[in-house]
């Protein structure tokens, strides 16, 4: 059917706290449209977890959200290991970042800078427009910005990532079940805009993409 436009009105942005991810060992993962993990004990509907070294190629290196939490189990939402040849491998770690760790910013806009990957030619004489991959560097950029209120969760906690560079998880819950988009930042630094007059204070934060953006969400919503 025809795509309808969304709008941002239930857009919400969380920036982890910047304390190390719960790290959870999976015991099985299900061959299913989501993948199934148990565990001995399953993180709460709606943290963002990282999958790595599982032996599935559907879930290594990717971010996933969690639902349908129960005793010993949980789902990774946008996930599908339905026709997977991946086996769980001895040394699995599903990383987790629960919502208590996940601050709520306030932001006035979010623009995504995303690098566009590059080349390098290895020609020769018998053909001269060979090329390669570049070596990969960043994935890009985002550009934060909001309103200066220290008594805001916003502006202190995007501080707070700018003084220590720890990299952290940034996640964009779209809304109107649209899933959320979530990738890992270190904020490289902040700038301020005081205005002359009645103006509003403003700060500008730009984040370093330390992984490119994923957009999880339901594969039926």
């Amino acid at each position: 059917m025809p795509a309808k436009a969304k709008t941002s009105s239930e857009v919400r942005i969380y920036l982890s706290d910047g304390t190390a991810p719960t790290e959870i060992v999976p015991t099985a993962i299900t061959k299913a449209a989501p993948a199934v993990v148990s565990a001995p004990t399953p993180p709460a509907d709606g943290a963002v977890v990282y999958c790595e070294g599982t032996g599935f190629p559907e879930l290594d290196g990717r971010f996933f959200t969690t639902a349908n939490a129960a005793v010993g189990t949980f789902e990774l939402v946008g996930s599908d290991t339905t026709g997977s040849v991946g086996t769980l491998s001895g040394d699995p770690v599903i990383e987790t970042y629960e919502a208590a760790t996940m601050q709520s910013l306030c932001l006035s806009a979010l623009t995504y800078n995303l690098e566009t990957p590059g080349t390098v030619s290895v020609g020769t004489y018998c053909d001269p427009k060979a090329t390669l991959p570049a070596t990969a560097g960043a994935a890009g950029t985002m550009t934060l910005t909001g309103y200066i209120d220290v008594q805001d969760s916003a502006y202190p906690a995007v501080y707070a990532a700018v003084k220590d560079a720890k990299e952290r998880v940034l996640t964009v819950v779209l809304g109107q079940d649209q899933g959320e988009i979530v990738q890992t930042v270190i904020m490289a630094g902040i700038t301020w805009d005081i205005p002359m007059g009645d103006g509003g204070m403003a700060w500008t934060a730009t984040a370093t993409l330390t992984t490119e953006p994923e957009h999880v969400f339901e594969a039926t919503p």
